[in-house]
């Protein structure tokens, strides 16, 4: 990894091209996400303007805009190498760490916290932060054929070009992860989580965007009738019910799981559902006016917008597309 303190300040559609124009992707998801992945190649978000002006909100009138700017400093905490492949296989623990290129073949990693930590190649290490063209064919970055990764905690890591062949990934959180040119014939990826997940063919998964209740479901029971205002329906496994047309207005559906329930036509409005699953959910035509979506996960949901035009409190929820996250206003940790 290169070294030191030197500022570099770039155009973030820059970062964009150099991280995604060459994978077949429509466009750079967000500055954001930029600014994450470059801090994973050792880099540190300094300042950020989003719309390039003054303090006090941007331009005067008649005047041209600046253009956005990222300004990045390199990391000198990042552990690299020898070191880091020593540290992961030893401590088990080894966060935003540097496996650039690195051989981790067969090595048992299961377990590991290996979170916001970068697999590429050094090549495209090197000519990220000197900001020279990227290498042509894309060279290959960590090897991990075989690897033990059961259990392991891989979520932001920056996953490009690298090699998974055969390697065990039983139950591994993979939040956040951008698969990105990388071989995984052979992977075994039972019960891996999946948030945010970009996979080798670009789809994106975020099936798990969800934390199971803790002593896990409540036993179901729902009182008869389709008017079930006001009831406790928390921490319920309620997959694949059919709640169409039913009024669960004011309702707490917190941390249930509503995977592929049908609510159509329904009235939501004040309904709790805080950390809920409604991954594949039918929501088309439902009323939702103040309904609280806060840590709730909207994956593949079927949403009638026209019906969605009142005050929603959305907080770190996981939208349709599985891969952007909305919040309005203050959102609470």
């Amino acid at each position: 990894m290169i070294m030191g303190g030197n500022e570099m300040n770039f155009r973030t559609d820059l970062v964009c091209t150099m991280l995604f124009s060459f994978v077949a992707l429509s466009a750079c998801a967000t500055s954001n996400l930029a600014a994450q992945e470059a801090d994973q190649l050792g880099m540190t978000e300094e300042s950020w303007s989003e719309d390039g002006g003054a303090e006090d909100g941007g331009a005067e009138d008649g005047e041209a805009e600046a253009e956005d700017t990222l300004t990045l400093t390199i990391r000198t905490d990042i552990v690299s190498g020898d070191a880091a492949i020593e540290q992961a296989k030893t401590t088990k623990l080894c966060q935003r760490c540097d496996f650039a290129s690195a051989d981790l073949r067969g090595l048992d990693l299961s377990g590991a916290d290996l979170s916001n930590s970068f697999f590429s190649s050094k090549e495209l290490a090197d000519a990220f932060k000197t900001m020279s063209n990227l290498p042509k064919p894309f060279p290959v970055g960590a090897d991990l054929t075989g690897a033990n990764l059961s259990g392991a905690n891989l979520s932001d890591a920056l996953i490009m070009d690298a090699v998974f062949v055969g390697a065990n990934l039983t139950g591994a959180d993979l939040t956040g992860i951008r698969f990105v040119r990388t071989n995984m014939t052979g992977a075994t990826l039972t019960d891996a989580k999946y948030c945010r997940t970009m996979l080798p063919g670009g789809e994106i998964n975020s099936a798990d965007c969800y934390t199971k209740p803790e002593g896990g479901y409540k036993q179901y029971a729902i009182k008869d009738g389709t008017d079930q205002s006001g009831s406790d329906l928390s921490n319920m496994d309620l997959s694949g019910k059919d709640f169409s047309n039913f009024n669960l207005s004011g309702a707490n559906l917190s941390g249930s799981n509503l995977s592929g329930v049908k609510l159509a036509d329904a009235d939501l409005s004040n309904a709790d559902f805080t950390g809920a699953n409604l991954a594949g959910a039918d929501l088309s035509g439902a009323n939702m006016p103040n309904a609280n979506l806060t840590d709730a996960n909207l994956w593949k949901a079927k949403l009638d917008f026209d019906s969605m035009n009142y005050f929603i409190q959305y907080c770190r929820t996981t939208m349709v597309d599985g891969e952007s996250m909305q919040s309005t206003g203050e959102c609470a940790l």
